[in-house]
């Protein structure tokens, strides 16, 4: 039996859109959404994709390639370029180019700390985050710099969808979940009530909590040995 040998299947935003419409019952099969409703359904999708950003971090929106050099004397380090969503793990590099995990402060606990100034190898960090402004603050404060750095594990925001052309900055494997989660968010807009809605609103929640589920690292769980007692 002969196959495609193709893994590239993917979907427009236009196309997860019509998806979704489909699902309500609003578009006929191989009728496109109107103008009105393509871009009003687009703003719902930029507005869920930031949603989903919320419950993770999923793997698909882990990047593991941050890295900061450290100047001496400087307790702030920028991170504007990468903007991340929130940050998983921070390592202070040494000149040798051993890595050792630091660990992380609340904004209180950073405030709260009497010398921000003190020197010497970092082992604490704050991450802040806001609309104009992404850094770590570094505790204590390294007095004299080589080749020190803070290599930084951290989750970053999905890009947007700025045209009905663009594709969704989910894998492939999420392309059911945001068309039926985009059904659901629609389901007010349109009016749906009934079995239909509760179909769609039932099939989201599964499609979600399975596509979450697939997206994260394998847990193992040790337990006491409960044969001898």
């Amino acid at each position: 039996m002969a196959t495609s040998g193709s893994i590239d299947f993917t979907l427009t935003a236009r196309q997860v859109i019509a998806y979704a419409l489909r699902k309500l019952g609003v578009l006929a099969a191989g009728q496109a959404p109107s103008a009105e409703d393509a871009d009003d359904a687009m703003e719902e999708l930029n507005v869920l994709i930031k949603t989903m950003q919320v419950d993770g971090p999923n793997l698909f929106g882990i990047d593991v390639t941050g890295s900061q050099a450290i100047v001496a004397g400087v307790g702030k380090l920028d991170l504007t370029t990468q903007q991340p969503l929130r940050l998983l793990e921070v390592r202070y590099k040494d000149v040798n180019g051993r890595e050792i995990a630091m660990t992380p402060l609340t904004r209180v606990d950073y405030w709260e700390l009497p010398n921000k100034g003190s020197t010497g190898v970092p082992t604490s960090y704050w991450f802040h985050e806001n609309s104009k402004d992404y850094a770590i603050y570094l505790w204590p404060v390294k007095a004299n710099v080589t080749t020190e750095s803070i290599e930084f594990t951290f989750q970053r925001k999905l890009e947007d969808v700025d045209s009905l052309d663009d594709h969704i900055d989910v894998p492939d494997h999420w392309l059911e979940t945001v068309g039926y989660m985009l059904a659901r968010s629609l389901i007010v807009d349109y009016g749906v009530t009934g079995e239909r809605a509760a179909r769609i609103t039932a099939k989201a929640a599964q499609l979600e909590q399975d596509a979450r589920a697939f997206d994260r690292d394998p847990v193992v769980e040790m337990r006491p040995d409960e044969r001898y007692g």
